[in-house]
């Protein structure tokens, strides 16, 4: 049975979709720097090239899940100590933080059609390519996202910083589904 959230706190669903989230996100970005960097002859290279195509679409879902799950229920209150504002613009710095994931996703989706590539779930399904895209646009488009992305992700660990040591809330609160 799904947890909702309440006015006090995170329900577990939110926390395990924010894991979910985070896990997807991380193993993307790590894959996503290191194949690049591999020799065109090297095997595994086409390997991790299919586990980055994969888990931008896993990342697309669950933070799809995250955002329809946040949307559907109460925002909980402010910390302690903390007010509302500062709350509301860290709350305002992950939601930007998850459509730059989202983007990263749906540029990444367009980016494989326009160079002919397949994106597949773990091998067990083929998305069906759209054709149409242009390789510049598709491209550019995806190299943008990925400089949002990096731009909220200093904006993301400032604002909570900043938080933690300004409002005394600690840096718990940057870990996935803690509200403390």
């Amino acid at each position: 049975m799904l947890d909702p959230d309440t006015k006090k706190t995170y329900g577990v669903t939110s926390a395990i979709l924010a894991w979910l989230v985070f896990f997807s996100f991380t193993i993307t970005l790590v894959i996503s720097i290191s194949w690049p960097l591999m020799n065109v002859v090297d095997p595994d290279r086409d390997f991790y090239r299919a586990m980055h195509m994969t888990l931008g679409v896993v990342s697309f879902v669950f933070v799809a899940l995250r955002l329809l799950w946040w949307a559907k229920n109460p925002r909980p209150q402010a910390p302690k100590r903390m007010t509302e504002n500062a709350y509301g613009l860290s709350r305002l710095t992950l939601l930007f933080l998850y459509i730059s994931v989202l983007g990263l996703s749906v540029s990444g989706f367009m980016n494989s059609w326009a160079i002919g590539y397949e994106v597949s779930l773990f091998g067990l399904f083929t998305l069906p390519i759209l054709e149409g895209w242009a390789m510049a646009f598709a491209s550019s488009a995806h190299n943008i996202f990925v400089l949002f992305n990096y731009g909220m992700l200093l904006a993301y660990l400032m604002v909570f910083v900043y938080h933690a040591l300004r409002y005394k809330v600690g840096f718990r609160r940057m870990i996935p589904g803690m509200h403390v």
